[in-house]
């Protein structure tokens, strides 16, 4: 699959990194223990360097066609003495469920559909 310009959203230790990029490519590649890896290769916005990550084992990828506004929720949540602490420990499943809820009410505002999903292609069984 390629796209031309798009955003990425790659779920990461603590949250979803959001990048934008152009010329991105999403394929599945033998890659270590696994039989289908899911490889993507972009080149950030406004660089000119292509880069690529490889997810093996539950790859969580969505990647939206164009520019979008839609920031990913955050991770950390202030506190009435004025620090900052996360809201989820590290991988917890509950950040997914907030944050696959914020890309659907995204999407529906927008009338958009993404481009490429990680969890619904690993549901569909697809490639």
């Amino acid at each position: 699959m390629k796209l031309e310009q798009g955003t990425i959203y790659k779920n990461q230790m603590f949250g979803f990194a959001k990048i934008e990029a152009k010329n991105i490519s999403i394929d599945y590649v033998k890659h270590a223990q696994y039989d289908r890896a899911l490889r993507v290769t972009f080149t950030e916005k406004n660089k000119r360097k292509p880069e690529r990550f490889i997810e093996g084992y539950n790859p969580q990828v969505v990647v939206l066609s164009g520019f979008q506004a839609f920031d990913p929720p955050s991770p950390m949540e202030s506190h009435a003495d004025g620090s900052w602490r996360t809201k989820y420990g590290s991988y917890d499943p509950q950040y997914k469920i907030d944050f696959d809820l914020e890309l659907k009410k995204f999407l529906e505002e927008t009338n958009q559909t993404a481009f490429f999903n990680s969890s619904e292609m690993l549901r569909q069984g697809g490639s």
